[in-house]
């Protein structure tokens, strides 16, 4: 597996050759283009942090289970979040439970980080306890740096007022991992990649 700095190298090197053997000068946009390229392979050092915590076993069932604080560089970058834990329901029927990542204090707009378990039977004769390794991920756009408060909560799912028996970290291990990431790539950006090769 090569580094995304020796990959970016190549098709800066491909692009130079394809504009020295078409005797055709980069546009305006191009140079933009490659400038940015150029800045990442510069401040391609990694930004992370792992949070984790060994058999907390918590039995909240709304709010704030963990956090992690993170010393984001850049105003402009995205924020990828990894939560791995226990998360179960135990103990109801047609119930759900929902865990979902915050940054300081607000969830990712428009889209969340955020899985759901539902049971539908799990009383009486059909009495389960679902424990479950289950994984949150995603990225999300943070316009801000410095100190962000990461958070994995617990709550309610949307459309079930009864709220269900949920317990998070059982006998496990809870991590949560944080990476600071460059904008994403584009259509645009493609497209230029592509007429490389």
């Amino acid at each position: 597996m090569y580094s995304t700095s020796v990959l970016i190298a190549c098709i800066l090197s491909v692009a130079v050759a394809r504009t020295e053997l078409q005797n055709k000068p980069f546009t305006a946009e191009e140079e933009a283009y490659y400038d940015q390229l150029m800045e990442d392979v510069s401040t391609n050092e990694r930004n992370w942090k792992e949070c984790a915590w060994a058999n907390f076993g918590s039995s909240k069932q709304n709010g704030e289970i963990k956090s992690c604080y993170f010393n984001k560089i850049s105003k402009s970058s995205h924020l990828k979040v990894i939560v791995s834990s226990d998360m179960s329901l135990a103990g109801c029927n047609k119930c759900c439970k929902r865990w979902f990542v915050k940054f300081n204090g607000q969830e990712c707009s428009p889209v969340p980080i955020d899985v759901v378990v539902f049971m539908r039977y799990g009383m009486g004769n059909y009495y389960k306890s679902l424990h479950r390794p289950r994984v949150l991920r995603g990225t999300c756009k943070i316009e801000i740096n410095g100190l962000i408060d990461v958070s994995f909560n617990i709550g309610k799912c949307p459309h079930y007022g009864r709220n269900a028996n949920g317990n998070t970290g059982w006998i496990s291990s809870t991590r949560i991992y944080i990476e600071e990431m460059n904008e994403p790539q584009t259509k645009q950006v493609w497209e230029n990649d592509a007429a490389l090769i």
